[in-house]
């Protein structure tokens, strides 16, 4: 499968805003909630380490946030090649773990069938991925590409909500429902309650101050928009945050902010 990704899609480039997102968003969930939360940027967030990190024994983390590449490949009748999954992340950041571990489950398999189509032709992007897709894994021996198949596989048991906040579907003949299909069941599969995912690739400043504003509805209540200083409120329902949070940039008086690229293609699926 990794062949098919390398010739449909070439490489991932880097993506400038993700680190700083990240680095925010955590700041954020820090200074309302009073809990800690994991950064992991370049080297440090390679597939190995996710893997370890959302085992069986571990605890899941509330809030899983992966700023990076994703992909979706078009479905092309039984792809034999379909084997494993990959996913692309530069960064992660894990709230606070409060979740029991669940048991130990066994690697999946596909078959091929119609079921597992779309868990093999989505996933997203860690670091090394480029490597990886030419047949070099990484020191930790991965090759930096997870796709849904092996995404359902992590423990997410009780995690609030899972954030793919750059997803890319691509170019050429994208198949974009079974993507979504793929990647939001393969999280909640492995337990979160909530995914939400952006429909195309946003990599500046204001899709981060977007996603700033609805971690402040979520986590604290306060107004999206340019009021997005004070998150003081009561913590509203994730749907809710979100809503608002488009609420407040389509009304906003700024024009870059009622643009609906920055509002309109987070989808959540809960």
């Amino acid at each position: 499968m990794n062949q098919r990704l390398r010739a449909e899609r070439g490489g991932f480039a880097a993506l400038g805003n993700t680190k700083p997102e990240a680095e925010a968003i955590a700041k954020q969930y820090a200074r309302i909630t009073g809990q800690p939360a994991e950064v992991w940027h370049g080297m440090d967030a390679g597939e190995g380490r996710l893997k370890a990190r959302l085992s069986p024994t571990a605890q899941a983390p509330r809030v899983l946030h992966l700023a990076t590449h994703g992909f979706f490949l078009a479905f092309r009748g039984r792809d034999t090649d379909s084997k494993r999954g990959v996913m692309l992340a530069e960064d992660f950041m894990g709230g606070m773990p409060d979740a029991s571990p669940r048991p130990a489950a066994s690697a999946p398999a596909s078959t091929n069938g119609q079921s597992d189509r779309p868990m093999t032709l989505s996933g997203l992007a860690l670091v090394g991925a480029n490597r990886g897709m030419g047949g070099n894994p990484g020191p930790d021996g991965e090759d930096g590409v997870l796709y849904a198949l092996e995404a359902q596989s992590l423990n997410l048991q009780g995690t609030e909500l899972v954030v793919l906040s750059a997803c890319d579907t691509g170019q050429r003949e994208i198949d974009v429902s079974d993507g979504i299909y793929g990647l939001t069941r393969a999280f909640r599969i492995a337990g979160a309650r909530n995914v939400l995912m952006t429909l195309w690739p946003l990599d500046d400043a204001l899709a981060r101050e977007f996603m700033e504003d609805f971690y402040c509805n979520w986590l604290g209540g306060g107004l999206g928009g340019e009021k997005r200083a004070r998150c003081e409120g009561k913590p509203l329902p994730i749907a809710e945050a979100l809503r608002q949070t488009r609420l407040a940039w389509i009304e906003s008086g700024d024009a870059r902010r009622r643009d609906p690229k920055y509002w309109a293609p987070y989808v959540l699926v809960e």
